[in-house]
C-alpha cells in the first residue's frame, strides 16, 4: 500500500470524525477549551485503540506465515470487501443524517462516545484491511493520530460557527472514498 492510499483511507475516516464533531459543535451554545480537549481525546483514543486492534487481528499467523500468492489474493479481496462495506454504510448514512434541533448548554458525552464507537468499528475494519495489505503500523497510527485530532477540533469550531451543513456531502464523500479504495485495491493487487 502506498502512502497516498494510506492518506486516502485516513482522510475518509477523519471526514467521519469531522462530521460528528461538526454536529456536536452545532449543538453547543459556547465552546470551552476543556470540551474541545475531551472530545478530541475521546476520538483519538477510540481511533488508536481500534486501528491497533484491527491491525493485530490481521497478524494472525495464518495470514503472515503462509504468504503464498493465494493467501495474498485472499487478503486483498478481504481488504477490498471491508472497504466496500464501510463505503456502502457511509453512502447509506448520507440519506439518514439529520440536522440538530436546538443548541445545548452542555456537551452530551454519552452520545459522543457512542458516535466515536461507531467510527471506531469502521476504523477497526480499516485496521484489518491495512494489516492485510502489509502497511507499517507506526506509519498508519501517526497519520491517523494527526488527522483525528485535527478533524475533531476543526469539526467542533466549524459546527459551532456554521452549523451542521456539510453532513450529507461529507458522508457521501467519505463513502465514495472507501468504495474507490476497494476498487483500487482489487485493480492494483489482484
Amino acid at each position: 500500500m502506498t502512502e497516498i492510499e494510506l492518506l486516502l483511507i485516513s482522510t475518509a475516516l477523519a471526514v467521519n470524525i469531522f462530521l460528528i464533531a461538526e454536529y456536536e459543535g452545532s449543538n453547543l451554545r459556547a465552546i470551552r477549551p476543556k470540551w474541545v480537549l475531551l472530545i478530541s481525546l475521546i476520538f483519538f483514543a477510540g481511533q488508536m485503540i481500534s486501528m491497533g486492534c484491527g491491525y493485530l487481528i490481521s497478524t494472525i499467523p495464518f495470514f503472515r506465515v503462509n504468504r503464498t500468492e493465494a493467501i495474498r489474493a485472499l487478503c486483498c479481496v478481504m481488504a477490498a470487501l471491508i472497504f466496500f462495506v464501510i463505503g456502502g454504510f457511509m453512502l447509506f448514512f448520507t440519506w439518514r443524517s439529520k440536522q440538530p434541533e436546538e443548541r445545548a448548554r452542555e456537551v452530551l458525552y454519552r452520545r459522543i462516545i457512542l458516535e466515536a464507537a461507531l467510527v471506531a468499528v469502521m476504523t477497526f475494519g480499516a485496521g484489518i484491511a491495512c494489516g492485510f495489505l502489509m502497511v507499517k503500523p507506526m506509519t498508519m497510527m501517526i497519520v491517523m493520530a494527526c488527522l483525528t485530532l485535527a478533524s475533531a477540533v476543526a469539526g467542533l469550531f466549524v459546527g459551532f460557527s456554521q452549523g451542521a451543513r456539510f453532513r450529507k456531502a461529507g458522508y457521501g464523500i467519505s463513502g465514495a472514498l472507501f468504495v474507490a479504495m476497494g476498487i483500487e485495491i482489487l485493480v492494483r493487487y489482484i
